[in-house]
């Protein structure tokens, strides 16, 4: 009856509802201990129930337990994919695209340029003379340059944009609605942010790099190979510049 929760503000309130009696029954754990909650009943009279209705009633809590069992696995499910697709897709030390996930999203953005006839621009960088900083201050702090150095990018880059790391100190960027032009600007902004970001244990690191657009029928492969050889130019050229692939 409500007047036996021992709570007079709780009784009132049932009973202004027309509630004459309360039922909790507990919903079992999956093992031992604590119920998982209660199922809760409310009724506007009071009434005794039959063996077959507790049983019945019974049955109810068990069917919820399996219920929130399997909604609690679903749930488990869910973080287990979006814990597996980030690792998939996502270079584990700097947080940005891998260069599996990058080739996707590049042949992604070529078919959404084709469709909408939109400019897109791809940038390759890395950094200069990394392998005299694991050298010298060790790999760590190489990591770190690492880290920095794609953290430094992304600041500088617009939501659009997709920093990948293609393969050790090698960076790639995809720039949608990017013409020549403003790929080399982007470049000169993520040259210059670079080089002035200060690193924990080496100070300064520069990189060069190379900028392509895409051609009218060009495939991925392609435009990669073009910004890679623009990117080689710039290392000739004494790096810590940028250079613009040749059609």
């Amino acid at each position: 009856a409500p007047e036996q929760s021992g709570e007079p503000a709780l009784t009132e309130g049932l009973r202004a509802h027309g509630v004459a009696m309360a039922l909790g029954l507990p919903i079992p754990a999956d093992g031992p201990g604590t119920p998982r909650g209660a199922l809760s009943l409310l009724f506007g009279a009071a009434r005794v129930f039959s063996l077959e209705e507790w049983t019945a009633l019974r049955d109810v809590t068990h069917l919820a337990a399996v219920g929130l069992r399997l909604a609690a696995l679903g749930q488990e499910h869910e973080h287990l994919l979006a814990r597996l697709t980030y690792i998939s897709t996502t270079d584990a030390l700097t947080g940005v695209a891998n260069r599996r996930h990058g080739e996707e999203l590049l042949d992604k953005e070529i078919r959404r340029a084709r469709r909408y006839r939109l400019p897109l621009a791809l940038l390759s960088f890395d950094i200069d003379r990394f392998k005299a900083v694991n050298d010298t201050y060790g790999y760590p702090v190489g990591d770190v340059a690492l880290r920095t150095v794609a953290d430094t990018t992304r600041a500088v880059l617009r939501a659009s944009d997709i920093l990948v790391r293609s393969g050790g100190e090698e960076f790639h960027i995809i720039a949608p609605h990017t013409s020549a032009i403003d790929g080399l600007k982007m470049a000169e902004k993520v040259r210059v942010a670079i080089e002035q970001a200060e690193i924990p244990g080496c100070d300064h690191v520069t990189v060069s790099l190379g900028v392509a657009q895409l051609g009218e029928q060009e495939s991925g492969d392609s435009l990669t190979q073009r910004v890679d050889a623009a990117l080689a130019r710039a290392k000739r050229a004494g790096r810590n510049c940028v250079e613009l692939a040749m059609q």
